[in-house]
């Protein structure tokens, strides 16, 4: 079967190619990044797609010629620049099935949340997207998970390995009473292939989930465990506080969820196992089982403590910009300037240069509090960094004798920007 994927190149997207194609199945691609994600899958045809311009049925009839079915996982948890949740969620997806009903491609599947009755944009927009296609004439199967987990996941499974590998306390928004029936990659994507392979999953709404209803905490604690780290005491978190976390999150990337995320938690991500499995003929795997099947390994250990150690340096390196926006040049200001007339530089030039160096301090500290352009930012500051060593080294050498480190503590945060880029791609 010919499939077209959209969303391939996200961990559920990546991870139905692999499955996909050890089905069997031939997979056209539609990412934003067609040459990045054929790093990965060289032998798998991609276009570029985006979704917040596709609106239309016409921009996707070319891409569904000689297609036999389409499976949609596109998605996102928060808006950003150039991202809508309802273009990407509900405009976009319902052109695309459109257009299938134009091309005669009869076989949908739309990757939708077992949580669409939340009170958020994203749970409107892609209720919205399941509601169109249900009205249209087609073989479709909605499929309404509840958290899809497993390794290299990234979003609300990284957050909640992030919460397990905290290094004292365990911070937990409520009680951690949240409620899931996390269902595993693998056997998730046993689902989409059942469905594809067997017209009797047509005109259903299925949430696939695992055996278990677990906690937040619950989840947590099995995923420390996994990671071969001991018990820890958790900490409550009001939810009061955990909501402004979200708000704040929407706006920056300050905080690493947004104020969807907190809702969606709110509203609950349980489904009926017994439902599902009567339905599929899956019976999905229990997590501890699953995590016991697939031992932590170092890369692990590494992406949860990650997460917490990614919100530290950048809060540092905001902290770090801003504070030298508002201070760093005054050394410049008092002492800079008799050097500069002495090398027959006019007193202008220092004034000019205060005001340059704080606006540029300021802008990169907006960068990282905002985080628009992570590739951008880094080099910009990589770049300031070492104009600020030739400068002072220039008018103040003996800056590479001061006790504190002077010039060479620059080179300490030369390592701390390349190590946040690091930890900052996501994928």
């Amino acid at each position: 079967m010919r499939v077209l994927l959209t969303g391939a190149n996200g961990f559920v997207g990546a991870q139905l190619v692999a499955a996909l194609k050890a089905a069997g199945h031939e997979v056209l691609a539609c990412v934003r990044d067609p040459i990045g994600f054929q790093r990965r899958f060289p032998t798998v045809p991609a276009f570029r797609t985006d979704f917040n311009h596709l609106t239309v049925p016409k921009d996707w009839q070319p891409l569904l010629r000689h297609v036999d079915a389409v499976v949609n996982c596109a998605g996102i948890m928060s808006e950003s620049a150039g991202q809508s949740m309802m273009a990407v969620h509900y405009h976009a997806p319902s052109a695309l099935f459109v257009a299938c009903e134009r091309e005669g491609v009869k076989k949908v599947i739309q990757v939708s949340a077992v949580s669409v009755g939340a009170p958020t944009d994203y749970a409107e927009s892609k209720r919205k997207a399941d509601n169109a296609l249900m009205e249209m004439e087609l073989d479709w199967t909605i499929f309404r998970p509840s958290l899809i987990y497993g390794r290299g996941a990234y979003g609300g499974t990284a957050a909640i390995r992030g919460l397990a590998a905290s290094p004292f306390v365990m911070p937990m928004p409520g009680e951690g009473q949240f409620e899931f029936q996390p269902i595993h990659i693998n056997d998730f994507a046993r689902s989409v292939i059942t469905s594809l392979e067997d017209n009797r999953y047509a005109k259903k709404v299925i949430s696939p989930c695992g055996p278990d209803t677990l906690s937040l905490k619950d989840m947590a604690t099995h995923y420390r465990s996994w990671l071969g780290m001991g018990t820890i005491r958790t900490l409550p978190v009001p939810l009061s506080v955990v909501r402004f976390a979200g708000r704040l999150g929407d706006w920056t990337r300050l905080v690493p969820f947004s104020s969807n995320l907190v809702a969606q938690l709110e509203h609950g991500n349980a489904a009926n196992y017994i439902e599902f499995s009567s339905i599929t003929g899956i019976q999905s795997r229990s997590m501890p089982h699953m995590l016991e099947s697939e031992p932590a390994g170092t890369a692990d250990l590494w992406q949860a403590r990650g997460w917490w150690l990614q919100i530290v340096v950048r809060w540092f390196l905001v902290f770090y910009w801003a504070w030298l926006g508002l201070w760093g040049l005054n050394r410049l200001r008092h002492e800079g300037q008799d050097v500069l007339l002495s090398l027959g530089i006019p007193a202008f030039w220092s004034g000019a240069i205060d005001v340059g160096g704080t606006l540029l301090n300021w802008a990169i500290a907006a960068m990282l509090i905002f985080g628009r352009w992570p590739v951008t930012t880094s080099r910009l500051q990589l770049i300031t960094l070492l104009i600020y060593v030739v400068f002072h080294t220039i008018l103040m050498p003996g800056l590479w004798r001061d006790q504190l480190g002077g010039l060479l503590a620059t080179f300490c945060l030369i390592g701390l920007v390349l190590a946040h880029r690091v930890l900052n791609e996501e994928r």
